[in-house]
C-alpha cells in the first residue's frame, strides 16, 4: 500500500509504505506483524538522512524487549534505503517507523520473555522495515506505477 501527500506550501512530500508478514508461533499459531513506514523529504535539519520509531508499544514492553526490537526496525530503515534504486531525493530525508500493528499483542506473545523469539520477531520487523521503505520510495520519488 502507497500514500502519499505533497504540501505545495511548505514543499514538503510524504510517502508511506505498509508491508505485512507473520512469525510461527510454538503453539502451531502465528504472530501477526504489519510495519508502516513513512518517508519524508525535506527532513531534519543538519542530517542528509535521519531515522526513528514514531510509535509507542501498546500494551508496553519491557524496555530491555522494546529496545532490542526497535535496534531491528531502525536496521530495517537502513536496509531498506540501502536497497532502492536511485538517488536520494533532493534535500534531507526522514524515515520513521509510524505504526507497528501485531495480532495478538507483542505483549501477550512475550510473557514471559523468550530471549530466542524476540531475535526471531525482531529479525522479522527488521525485514517489513525494509520492504515498506521500498513500497514507499517509488512514491518519494513521483515515479510510482
Amino acid at each position: 500500500m502507497i500514500t502519499d501527500r505533497t504540501s505545495f506550501i511548505t514543499g514538503t512530500r510524504t510517502a508511506d509504505g505498509v508491508a505485512s508478514g507473520s512469525v510461527p508461533l510454538s503453539d502451531g499459531t502465528a504472530l501477526e506483524l504489519r510495519v508502516t513506514v513513512r518517508l519524508t523529504t525535506p527532513g531534519e535539519a543538519c542530517v542528509a538522512v535521519s531515522t526513528s520509531v514514531a510509535f509507542a508499544y501498546a500494551p508496553p514492553l519491557p524496555d530491555d524487549v522494546a529496545v532490542r526490537l526497535d535496534d531491528r526496525l531502525y536496521d530495517g530503515l537502513y536496509d531498506g534505503l540501502a536497497e532502492v534504486e536511485g538517488a536520494l531525493p533532493p534535500g534531507r530525508l526522514r524515515l520513521a517507523v509510524i505504526a507497528l500493528d501485531t495480532a495478538p499483542p507483542l505483549a501477550h506473545i512475550l510473557d514471559p520473555i523468550d530471549w530466542p523469539l524476540v531475535a526471531t520477531i525482531g529479525e522479522r520487523l527488521a525485514q517489513l522495515a525494509a520492504e515498506a521503505v521500498g513500497v514507499a520510495w517509488p512514491a518519494l520519488r513521483n515515479d510510482a506505477p
